[in-house]
């Protein structure tokens, strides 16, 4: 007996210590801890051993190795563009230095007038987003819920989505004058469009079987609705909150240059074009830039993962 249960030992042992092996060979390669069976011991025997070098090093690898992809780009193209300007000797009212552009950053900044821009800017963008997510996202969903519904509202959703938002500006105009409430419709009708267009698909996307196994069960009506429907639309629901964001962001920069309502980051670009200040004009585009990263790709993105990811993750 013990001679046929010894080899069946060694084999076991000599599996797990394969596995284990495996399993910090992935860590190695991805530089996360794995999750899984198994992963929570060898996770633990490994930091318990893990001192204060161990602990930089994991640090230095994950988060580490992130930040030097995303700040090392960042530095070579400021970096070319000094040498641009050294070299080829560019007149500084075309292409002025990233010193010249860093002492105007300062300057708005002292002046207070890149506060006042982003405090116009995210206020108008902050009411078209209140306004047009859950109008948007009411009339997607009764376009899923309802033929009749999509049938009506479908042609108007594709001929808005194919016309640029830019060219609606002129028509805003027409109608509200050179004021904030001009941006702000545009800005509505953007984010409308782009939340109709993922709530539609979202819910147009769930599979027939899981409503019919939900009606053989006596779930129907409101309760459809709000059990399976809603539910299975709602990652597509999100991930279009974050690209209405993206599209919005891109328009209320274009409506404040053509608009020109005395502050904001697209009304400051036209000014300092017109008062022929380049680095100003630099400045904003920089700014520009930066903020719609931060707001997408950082707050936008986490609250992504948290939720759609996670979600998708679980199922």
């Amino acid at each position: 007996m013990y001679a046929t249960e010894a080899p069946s030992a060694r084999q076991g042992n000599h599996g797990r210590r394969r596995t284990s092996t495996q399993e910090r060979a992935v860590q190695v390669r991805t530089g996360f801890p794995l999750v899984g069976a198994g992963a929570g011991k060898t996770s633990r025997a490994e930091s318990s051993n893990l001192g204060l070098l161990g602990k930089v090093n994991w640090t230095v690898t994950t988060g580490g190795r992130s930040l030097l992809w995303t700040v090392l780009p960042i530095i070579l193209a400021f970096v070319v563009w000094q040498l641009t300007v050294s070299v080829l000797n560019y007149s500084p009212a075309i292409l002025p230095g990233p010193v010249a552009v860093l002492g105007a950053l300062g300057e708005e900044i002292s002046d207070g007038v890149l506060w006042t821009d982003l405090i116009a800017s995210f206020r108008r963008i902050l009411i078209g987003l209140l306004i047009g997510i859950p109008a948007g996202t009411v009339l997607g969903l009764s376009m899923g819920v309802s033929k009749y519904v999509e049938r009506l509202f479908s042609p108007l959703l594709n001929f808005g989505l194919a016309t640029p938002g830019v060219a609606l500006v002129p028509f805003a105009i027409l109608w509200f004058g050179l004021r904030d409430t001009t941006i702000i419709s545009i800005l509505v009708i953007e984010v409308v469009l782009v939340v109709m267009l993922s709530s539609w698909t979202g819910v147009r996307g769930i599979e027939p079987a899981l409503v019919n196994a939900a009606r053989t069960m006596g779930v129907d009506g409101l309760a459809l609705f709000r059990r399976v429907l809603l539910p299975g639309a709602l990652i597509s629901i999100i991930s279009g909150y974050r690209f209405a964001f993206s599209r919005a962001w891109r328009l209320l920069v274009g409506g404040e240059l053509l608009v020109g309502v005395g502050a904001g980051l697209g009304y400051r670009i036209s000014e300092s074009q017109n008062s022929f200040r380049a680095d100003r004009v630099y400045v904003g585009i920089i700014v520009i830039g930066i903020i719609g990263v931060l707001l997408e790709r950082v707050i936008l993105r986490s609250l992504e993962a948290l939720t759609v990811d996670r979600w998708r993750g679980t199922t």
